[in-house]
């Protein structure tokens, strides 16, 4: 349109709604529609209400085909519920009718996975990262898809990239590190296991973290039976030289005596210390630890909190391998 001058952007304003008044109205309209559309598709998705979503945007769609927020929730919900192949039908629709919308394009890859195709998965997430260099999701998601081909090193640059956005991203934490044990880089892999558990302490990945630190000869975690669970804490430590506990000790053994203190009334909890060379010292340091917990749990008979010390190294044995540890603490629970 020729420009004018005369009237400012008033005369510009009138003459685009006079002359456009249809476009601007079926903007509206659009905007209208994927406002109604986000927040009731969002809603579906937080309460798992996924077979009303289906009903309700089947309708959406069957009114609005292109309207692409509608066919990304419908495929949301199909794929939530498990019919992977509609979900795929409606997720590929909505990337299609709305190509530089990076989620989409996203959501579509994930639904490309779950139909077995990696290599149009993998097309998807290029096109996702095309569009937004860092978008963490499908970063993420790239390095798995590398890892599954056995490609470790471009699986690696992909989870690097993801960290730099989202630190505490836990698959790639995880894999971050099997990837650096696989390559034999073992410096790396230690600090990328501590790295992992500083984030999540607990659980089946942190028990498996912990398996790997402890193959390799590092025992700054241990998973530990207690009762009809297996734990993981980190290292009990000490001021050197001494039987005075560290804050995060203390820490750890409130931890570990408040799940101790949920078991059933039949168990005892057994401490044993190993200090080589320094039998006198072990015991003090048995007696902190015994001391510490039964504080935390004043309700437990102290005849259920029993500790043993030794002037010699802990033997650990891991599969074939056997480890020798000056200094430790172990935990057991007996009936």
């Amino acid at each position: 349109m020729k420009q004018i001058r005369t009237g400012g952007w008033l005369l510009v304003a009138v003459m685009l709604l006079s002359q456009g008044g249809c476009t601007f109205n079926q903007m509206v309209k659009r905007q209208y529609q994927k406002a109604k559309n986000t927040t009731r598709g969002e809603y579906y998705l937080e309460t798992r209400a996924y077979r009303k979503g289906i009903t309700v945007f089947t309708q959406e769609v069957a009114r609005n085909p292109r309207e692409p927020w509608a066919n990304h929730y419908l495929g949301r919900y199909y794929l939530a519920d498990d019919n992977d192949s509609m979900g795929l039908r409606y997720l590929t629709a909505a990337s299609d009718l709305a190509p530089q919308n990076a989620d989409f394009q996203f959501w579509a890859g994930v639904a490309h996975f779950a139909n077995g195709n990696r290599q149009r998965e993998r097309d998807a997430y290029r096109r996702v990262l095309a569009i937004d260099p860092d978008h963490p999701q499908a970063l993420s998601y790239m390095g798995h898809n590398r890892l599954s081909a056995g490609k470790h090193l471009d699986a690696l640059g992909y989870y690097r990239r993801c960290l730099a956005v989202w630190p505490t991203n836990p698959q790639a934490l995880f894999n971050r590190a099997l990837i650096l044990k696989k390559l034999s880089r073992d410096p790396e892999a230690y600090q990328a296991w501590l790295a992992y558990l500083q984030q999540y302490p607990t659980g089946a990945f942190a028990r498996k973290a912990v398996q790997h630190l402890i193959s390799a000869g590092h025992f700054d975690y241990r998973n530990y039976r207690i009762g009809g669970r297996r734990i993981t804490l980190d290292r009990i430590a000490f001021v050197p030289l001494t039987a005075e506990l560290t804050p995060s000790a203390r820490k750890t053994l409130a931890r570990l005596g408040d799940i101790f203190r949920r078991q059933d009334g039949n168990r005892t909890l057994q401490i044993l210390v190993y200090q080589q060379n320094n039998t006198r010292l072990a015991a003090q340091r048995a007696d902190s630890i015994r001391t510490c917990l039964l504080a935390r749990m004043p309700d437990i008979a102290p005849r259920r909190v029993r500790s043993s010390w030794f002037g010699v190294p802990e033997t650990i044995r891991v599969g074939k391998k056997k480890f020798r540890e000056g200094a430790s603490v172990n935990f057991f629970t007996t009936r």
